[in-house]
């Protein structure tokens, strides 16, 4: 069994925050990105990419300050200054990062410093070459997807911009999900979250006068939920006219054993993203969890460099 890009570089973002090397900042720049192309530009968070002699390049991200010594230094620009802040000697965490690596079977052949953020936060960019583990699958540029599609996996999944004739539920944070068979599901906790989030929207809306909505640009937004005969039921704000999508409830089997009642979310309605911090509880092997850490998540793919060992006759992780 080969671990997929995307759940490699998880493994080394948690590996990291275990060694104190974590990012905390809330801006866009850290996204888990697993494989990548070879030429992309532009920031690329926590990624690998192939290279040409077959070793890899990865890409990680950390917040400096609570490790580094800063400088700070104003710019000047016609009438606008900013006060930049830049680490004296981000090198200095090689050793660490080395270590970090070295755990997971990954001895560096290089490492730089790939830049930093030096205004909005303290995000410090490291590039790192190894040779390719014979853990990790191998890079083909025709499937980049997240995780197998097959089986009953635990992800999470932030709900997709609305098209121009329809605009979703406005929930900005990650909420649980299940895939299966390449299809996504909610759970009942989900369904709240979204629910409680366009009855809020929709109550502020209802408050406002013509002009101030298009002023705003506040529109009532589509509205979710679990109706008393146990249908989801999908409100939608067409163009011209309001529509309803219906889904009925599956019973499904995660990977700790638990029964979960789920719906088959809307075509396109959710986007899958970095898993293992859902907004709202999660059932796993029995209980409900505010926060579901990296080892439990990751434990419902597989066997990997960074797994735990657990004895044949103790409880499942």
């Amino acid at each position: 069994m080969y671990v997929t890009g995307i759940r490699a570089v998880q493994g080394i973002k948690a590996a990291m925050e275990a060694a104190g090397l974590k990012r905390t900042s809330r801006y866009a720049g850290a996204e888990v990105a697993g494989w990548i192309e070879r030429n992309r530009m532009g920031s690329t968070g926590f990624s690998v990419r192939p290279l040409e002699d077959g070793r890899l390049h990865w890409h990680v991200v950390l917040s400096g300050k609570p490790h580094l010594r800063y400088s700070s230094h104003r710019q000047v620009s016609g009438e606008d200054a900013v006060t930049l802040h830049e680490p004296v000697a981000p090198e200095a965490l090689f050793g660490r990062l080395r270590a970090v690596f070295a755990e997971l079977g990954l001895s560096p052949h290089e490492m730089r410093v790939g830049g930093w953020q030096g205004m909005w936060d303290d995000d410090v960019d490291y590039d790192v070459v190894t040779d390719h583990p014979a853990w990790l699958e191998a890079y083909d540029p025709t499937n980049l997807a997240a995780e197998a599609e097959c089986g009953v996996t635990l992800r999470a999944a932030l709900v997709r911009p609305g098209r121009l004739d329809l605009e979703p539920p406005p929930f900005k944070s990650a909420l649980p999900v299940y895939v299966v068979g390449g299809e996504v599901y909610l759970t009942r906790e989900t369904v709240d979250a979204l629910s409680k989030a366009a009855a809020d929207h929709n109550r502020e809306v209802g408050k406002l006068s013509g002009r101030s909505l298009r002023t705003m640009s506040m529109v009532r937004c589509s509205e979710a939920e679990v109706a008393e005969d146990g249908t989801f039921r999908y409100r939608a704000m067409g163009r011209y006219e309001p529509y309803e999508t219906v889904g009925r409830p599956k019973t499904i089997v995660n990977a700790w054993g638990d029964e979960v009642t789920v719906w088959p979310a809307p075509q396109g309605m959710m986007h899958a993203v970095e898993p293992f911090a859902p907004a709202v509880p999660v059932l796993v092997d029995g209980g409900l969890h505010e926060r579901l850490p990296f080892e439990i998540y990751d434990a419902q793919f597989g066997p990997a460099p960074w797994t735990p060992a657990v004895p044949s006759d103790g409880p499942r992780p």
